[in-house]
């Protein structure tokens, strides 16, 4: 995965190594979290043997040796074979997950920003960070965006703060989506918009097609105000209905633990409460 240090190390030590020895041709595979969950899956099915119970965000294979393994096992194929260590130490290639990340952040072109989750009385916060399609949905991306930053200090149209902190996850469909945003009563049955109590359909291009599509929670055409919902899986009898404009990229997770929240009546029984969100 993108910004996992141990992934970081390896492909800069595969690039080296494609420098130093002839012949070597290095394809590299670079993604968000997210997507590398559906995507190793998926890749344990055409690899066989020892691959099937890989765990780890980096996977190496050869066009002729198969599975070498993750970046530890790489590492040490590459030293016993060609007697090279990697460049990059932790702290460089924590550093260098860190870059790679701002550096498709700003290719992008979309907004980025996050939301830490408390489940329960704990302490502990689980954090979901989301990548906002800022080209397809400006105006939608915006309205969520500002809701996480509570950049706005005036009040909603129902006298809401404009501002998803402190607001409870109040509906929980197993199979379906999850849903929060309810920043006035928290029951799902309000909410506002930077724009005024609710605003239009902006487009429908981005479908729900896979787990972790960000869309707009609403009542009818074009009443989107602050409730939104993340789907637990490829829901397309929502197309053409709800405006989705953006999509989970860390936090799998975050959200295998909000599906099998316990839940009565679609309402998780223990709160699941936004403690902190905002901008990366």
């Amino acid at each position: 995965a993108r910004r996992d240090a141990s992934f970081q190390q390896a492909r800069v030590l595969a690039e080296d190594l494609c420098k130093k020895v002839k012949g070597i041709i290095l394809k590299v595979e670079e993604m968000h979290e997210m997507k590398w969950v559906t995507y190793i899956e998926e890749k344990k099915k055409e690899v066989s043997g020892a691959a099937h119970s890989h765990a780890t965000e980096c996977i190496v294979l050869h066009s002729v040796e198969g599975y070498i393994g993750g970046a530890k096992e790489f590492l040490e194929w590459t030293k016993e074979l060609y007697e090279m260590e990697p460049r990059l130490d932790t702290k460089a290639s924590e550093a260098e997950a860190q870059k790679r990340f701002e550096e498709y952040k700003k290719s992008s072109g979309n907004a980025f920003c996050f939301v830490d989750l408390k489940f329960g009385e704990g302490k502990e916060t689980s954090r979901l960070v989301f990548e906002l399609d800022m080209k397809l949905c400006p105006k939608t991306s915006q309205n969520f965006l500002a809701l996480c930053t509570g950049d706005k200090k005036e009040k909603g149209e129902d006298g809401s703060t404009l501002h998803y902190k402190g607001s409870p996850i109040h509906r929980i469909v197993p199979g379906g989506w999850v849903q929060g945003g309810d920043i006035n009563s928290g029951k799902g049955n309000g909410g506002s918009s930077i724009y005024g109590k609710v605003f239009g359909d902006e487009c429908f291009t981005i479908k729900h097609d896979r787990r972790g599509v960000l869309a707009m929670a609403n009542v009818g055409p074009h009443t989107n105000s602050s409730q939104f919902y993340i789907t637990f899986k490829s829901l397309p009898y929502l197309d053409k209905k709800k405006v989705a404009f953006g999509h989970v990229i860390e936090g799998s997770d975050v959200l295998a633990k909000l599906e099998a929240a316990q839940c009565k009546n679609q309402r998780p029984v223990q709160p699941i409460i936004v403690t902190e969100c905002g901008k990366l």
